[in-house]
C-alpha cells in the first residue's frame, strides 16, 4: 500500500483539499456580502418600481 496517506490515496487528499478551498472561498464571500450590506433591505427591491420618481 505505498503512496496513501492514512488509508486515501494523493487524488482523494487533492479532492478534500479543494472541497475545502471552495467551501471557504463561498464562506468568505457571503461574509463579505453581509459586511457589504447586501442582505439589508430584501424586500424593498420589489416595492421600489412601484415608487413614482
Amino acid at each position: 500500500m505505498q503512496g496513501k496517506v492514512i488509508g486515501m490515496t494523493p487524488g482523494a487528499w487533492m479532492l478534500v483539499l479543494l472541497i475545502f478551498s471552495t467551501i471557504c472561498a463561498s464562506l468568505a464571500i457571503l461574509w463579505w456580502a453581509k459586511e457589504d450590506g447586501q442582505f439589508d433591505d430584501v424586500e424593498g427591491i420589489k416595492y421600489r418600481m412601484l415608487k413614482d420618481d
